[in-house]
C-alpha cells in the first residue's frame, strides 16, 4: 500500500483525509518537512503549500517526488509557479486542475445574459465575469514543466462523520464508492442542496431552484463548514431523499465535493461542465451521456424528463465513471511510487 508523506506542522492536524484513505488506499506518514534531509526516491508527498517542503526538495534527486497540491477551490497559478522552481518533482497530482486547452465560452456568457437579462443591472455578475476571465487569462498563459493529473476531490470529513452516524459506514474503512451504493429511486423526490449561501452564481443557482415545487432548499450565511457543532445528519438524509442535488461553485470552480457525495448516496448532482464563474472544464461527465451540459437550466430540463429507468441509468453511467477516473489516480501513484527502477 503507498505511502503519503504528510507535514507536521504546528497548525494543522497530521492525518490522512478519508478519502485518500478509503478511496486511494494510502497510507500516512508524518515527516518533518523543513529538515534538510533529501526525500527518498519515488516517494509521495502532499502540501497546501510547496514551500513547506522547499528544503528537502533542493537536496533530493531530480526527478525523484510525486506531490499532491491541495487547492482549497482555488485555481492558484502562484502555487503551480512554486512547484516548478522544483527539479526533484517528477509529476503533480493537483485539485482543480484545469483541462487544456482552456477557451472563453462566449456563447455560453451570451445564452445567459440574454435569459437573465436583470443581471446586467447587478455588479455582482460583472465583478464575476472579471474573476473568471482573470482566471482564464492566468491559466491559459501557464504550463507546468512535468506531467500533471488531475485529483478527484471526493469527500469532506463531515459527511464521512454523517454516514457513520446513519450506520452506512459498517465501521470500517472501505471504500464508499466501491460498497453497494443507495441507488434506488423509489420513494425519493425533487431536488435538494444544503449548504453556504457563497458566491453570486452559486446564489443565483440555488435560488432557481428553490422555486421549484417540492425542492428543499437550505442555505446559511457561515463560512468554513456546517456552523452547527453537534454530530447531525440532515445533509446526507437530505441527499438521501432526493433524486437530484444542486452541486454549486464553491469560491471559484465549478467543480464540487457535492458530486462524489451525491452518486455515493444514490442521487444525480446537477453540476454543469462550466458556469459564468469558472470558464475551465472538468472530467466529471462520461463523454457519451446524452445531456445539455451547457447551464444548470438546460442539464436540470434534460434530467427532469427522463423516466425511473432512464435516470437508474445515467446514475451507473456516472457511478462507473467516477470509479474509473478514481482507478486511474490509483494506477498512476502505484506506477510513481514502485521501487523496480531502484532495484534495477
Amino acid at each position: 500500500m503507498p505511502q503519503l508523506l504528510i507535514p507536521r506542522l504546528q497548525d494543522r492536524e497530521c492525518g490522512i483525509s478519508e478519502f485518500y484513505k478509503r478511496e486511494l488506499d494510502l497510507e500516512a506518514e508524518c515527516v518533518e518537512a523543513d529538515s534538510t534531509e533529501p526525500i527518498s526516491p519515488n516517494s509521495l508527498i502532499f502540501c497546501y503549500d510547496i514551500g513547506v517542503w522547499a528544503n528537502r526538495l533542493k537536496v533530493s534527486k531530480t526527478n525523484s517526488v510525486s506531490v499532491i497540491l491541495s487547492a482549497n477551490e482555488y485555481y492558484d497559478v502562484r502555487k503551480y509557479r512554486e512547484l516548478n522552481e522544483f527539479d526533484a518533482i517528477k509529476f503533480a497530482f493537483i485539485d482543480y486542475l484545469p483541462d487544456y486547452p482552456i477557451r472563453v465560452p462566449l456563447a455560453e456568457i451570451t445564452r445567459w445574459i440574454f435569459e437573465n437579462k436583470s443581471c446586467l443591472r447587478e455588479r455582482h455578475f460583472w465583478g464575476t465575469l472579471k474573476k473568471a476571465l482573470k482566471h482564464f487569462k492566468e491559466l491559459s498563459s501557464f504550463d507546468f514543466g512535468f506531467p500533471t493529473m488531475r485529483m478527484p476531490l471526493g469527500y469532506s470529513e463531515r459527511y464521512v462523520r454523517e454516514l457513520e452516524l446513519l450506520g452506512l459506514t459498517n465501521g470500517s474503512n472501505e471504500s464508499l464508492l466501491r460498497s453497494s451504493p443507495l441507488c434506488e429511486l423509489t420513494g425519493r423526490s425533487g431536488v435538494s442542496f444544503i449548504g453556504q449561501r457563497g458566491t453570486w452564481y452559486r446564489r443565483q443557482m440555488t435560488s432557481s431552484f428553490s422555486k421549484f415545487p417540492g425542492s428543499r432548499v437550505e442555505t446559511y450565511t457561515s463560512w468554513g463548514g456546517n456552523p452547527v457543532k453537534q454530530p447531525q445528519t440532515q445533509y446526507a438524509d437530505s441527499i438521501l431523499g432526493s433524486r437530484f442535488v444542486v452541486c454549486p461553485p464553491g469560491n471559484v470552480s465549478s467543480e464540487s465535493f457535492r458530486y462524489m457525495e451525491s452518486i455515493i448516496l444514490g442521487a444525480i448532482p446537477i453540476l454543469t461542465e462550466v458556469s459564468i464563474q469558472d470558464f475551465t472544464r472538468h472530467n466529471y461527465w462520461p463523454k457519451d451521456l446524452n445531456l445539455d451540459l451547457r447551464t444548470y437550466m438546460t442539464l436540470w430540463k434534460s434530467l427532469n424528463c427522463k423516466n425511473d429507468d432512464e435516470l437508474s441509468k445515467i446514475y451507473f453511467d456516472l457511478l462507473s465513471h467516477l470509479i474509473f477516473v478514481i482507478q486511474e489516480v490509483k494506477d498512476k501513484i502505484t506506477e510513481l511510487t514502485s521501487n523496480e527502477d531502484l532495484k534495477t
